[in-house]
């Protein structure tokens, strides 16, 4: 049944111009639901699915008489359901994306003048600095190398006249070394 109305678009258009509504309203009425269940498996969203569904019947009827398409109409409804819905997929991950960029950036702005934040801030910045005094000297250069003057290891080794390999376990055993001090600070 579905193949029925499978032809050539460029034949079906015409057929549209020609005799108006009826044949739209056929395609429509056969291909509308079985679209927005393919929409909704797509995006999971039942109103998002709609509005895909009904801008594609809409910019069909409005461009029935100039647009060129060759191969099946259902080809071409499931193909521009699909696209649309990649679409919407990827507009929702930009306005995600921005969303979060807009609450992290008046997270911080409220941060800045929140008094509580700002002693915590000292508090911890004091309590890592008297870590890093605790450490022997060699953690404290690579500690103060790759985290305040953030050097790359190649650098640091050069730096230290040290082999690359060793420079990534002396810093994580730094940390943890910070890490134990920090614990038992509190």
């Amino acid at each position: 049944m579905a193949g029925s109305l499978c032809f050539c678009l460029l034949g079906m258009f015409q057929h549209l111009s020609e005799r108006g509504s009826k044949s739209f309203t056929l395609i429509f009425n056969q291909y509308y639901n079985r679209l927005i269940n393919y929409a909704k498996s797509l995006i999971n969203d039942v109103y998002a699915a709609e509005d895909i569904v009904q801008d594609l019947f809409f910019n069909l009827l409005q461009s029935c008489k100039t647009i060129v398409i060759k191969g099946s109409l259902k080809s071409y409804l499931y193909g521009s359901v699909h696209n649309s819905c990649l679409n919407h997929i990827k507009h929702l991950s930009v306005m995600r994306e921005y969303h979060d960029i807009v609450l992290s950036e008046n997270l911080e702005a409220s941060e800045i003048n929140n008094p509580l934040i700002i002693l915590i801030a000292k508090e911890t910045e004091q309590a890592i600095q008297r870590a890093i005094s605790a450490l022997h000297p060699p953690y404290k250069q690579i500690i103060a190398l790759t985290m305040h003057e953030e050097l790359s290891y190649a650098e640091v080794a050069q730096k230290l006249d040290l082999p690359i390999g060793s420079i990534g376990p002396l810093r994580n055993r730094a940390i943890k070394t910070m890490k134990k001090f920090l614990k038992n600070e509190a």
